[in-house]
């Protein structure tokens, strides 16, 4: 009999053993393979972030915020005379870009600046060229920016050309163009004039209604 209980006993030791064993098969265990991460989102769908480089590319700042469509001075059946564009930062000083053209068949003709003036101060940049009957030119017309910095003229807003053009080998015939202009780099509702402010050091030679001289400084070996 006791024989008999213990095979049973045996037996049934045997069955719990099993389930036991099945039951740990079962589970599983999380592994670095097995790790859920989220996906990245897709490259079409992104926007990417503009870096500072693409920001300075798109942002073109403008030449100095200067406003300017060509200036046509003279154009009549003998000569054409237009400010084609500005260059402020010239390395001559601030500089205005010209169109000459000769439409005579057999003059030489004489484009000139005879006197300007900047925001109302005179300031003549010397500009005379000769171009040769039929012949076109691209030429630059530069203000000094030493002479005109040291009154601190500040922004060009108002200059004023006087031109003149006419034969260069007979200077008693006359004048083919003679003409005056305003140009306003940054429009005309920008337009400045230039105030000189009073020094304690000046000297007022004449001052009346229609002049007034100031000596504003010596220059002994100048």
């Amino acid at each position: 009999m006791r024989k008999i209980v213990a095979i049973f006993l045996s037996f049934v030791l045997i069955l719990t053993f099993a389930a036991c064993s099945n039951f740990k098969s079962g589970e599983t265990k999380p592994t670095k393979d097995s790790t859920t991460t989220a996906a990245p989102s897709s490259p079409a769908t992104e926007k990417p972030e503009q870096s500072e480089t693409t920001k300075a590319t798109e942002e073109k700042p403008t030449k100095g915020d200067v406003s300017f469509d060509e200036v046509v001075i003279v154009d009549n059946e003998y000569c054409t005379f237009i400010i084609t564009d500005i260059d402020p930062d010239n390395y001559w000083g601030y500089t205005l870009k010209a169109y000459l053209e000769n439409k005579t068949d057999d003059k030489s003709l004489m484009f000139s600046v005879t006197d300007g003036s900047i925001n109302g101060l005179q300031s003549d940049p010397y500009f005379g060229r000769e171009i040769a009957a039929g012949k076109k030119s691209n030429e630059e017309i530069s203000f000094s920016s030493s002479t005109l910095d040291e009154v601190d003229i500040g922004e060009f807003t108002d200059i004023e050309l006087f031109v003149r053009v006419y034969d260069a080998d007979d200077w008693m015939a006359d004048d083919l163009a003679e003409e005056s202009i305003h140009i306003y780099p940054k429009g005309l509702e920008a337009a400045t004039q230039y105030v000189r402010e009073s020094q304690s050091s000046d000297v007022v030679m004449i001052d009346n209604a229609d002049v007034t001289v100031i000596v504003t400084g010596y220059e002994p070996d100048g």
